[in-house]
């Protein structure tokens, strides 16, 4: 009989504060929901994470002049940096011996491709590689060939392109 009364009492208190029990209610919605969209939002950042760190494999990593995100100019603070020289990079290549694919790359982003009549967008980014590009970075070719070790060596005019957005 007693829980009855209860919820009799609780009730007749709803009833009572009838705006307080909505904004009570309402408050408690937008908080559950913003709690979901910050855990959705977390876990979807994670898998975007985890996927580009995964294109690179496990045992990869990059030395460059400049970090690879950066939000001022670049100049101002590692300006001053050595180049990392075409000797440097193939003593470290020397150095890591077969136990590990080396890449060398020199990149220049906002180039405009031309061939004969035809150019591309000036927001072409252009990368100088070598025939250890497509493993390091876990690409693969869907028609033609890789570079290969003579293209390198002799520095026959050759390219792969590659859609970014594919």
């Amino acid at each position: 009989m007693i829980i009855l009364e209860i919820l009799r009492l609780a009730f007749a208190s709803l009833r009572a504060n009838i705006l307080r029990s909505i904004l009570t209610i309402f408050g408690m919605a937008i908080g559950i929901f913003s709690i979901i969209a910050v855990m959705t939002f977390i876990s979807g950042a994670q898998a975007q994470l985890e996927s580009g760190l995964s294109r690179l494999g496990a045992n990869s990593f990059q030395i460059q002049k400049f970090p690879g995100i950066n939000f001022s100019n670049p100049w101002l603070r590692y300006g001053n940096r050595r180049d990392i020289t075409l000797p440097v990079a193939e003593r470290f290549r020397e150095l890591m011996g077969d136990s590990a694919r080396v890449n060398l790359q020199i990149r220049r982003g906002n180039a405009i491709a031309s061939y004969q009549d035809r150019k591309t967008t000036p927001n072409t980014r252009l990368i100088g590689t070598d025939e250890n590009f497509l493993s390091s970075a876990n690409f693969e070719i869907a028609s033609g060939r890789n570079l290969g070790v003579e293209d390198v060596t002799i520095g026959r005019p050759v390219c792969v392109m590659c859609d970014e957005r594919a």
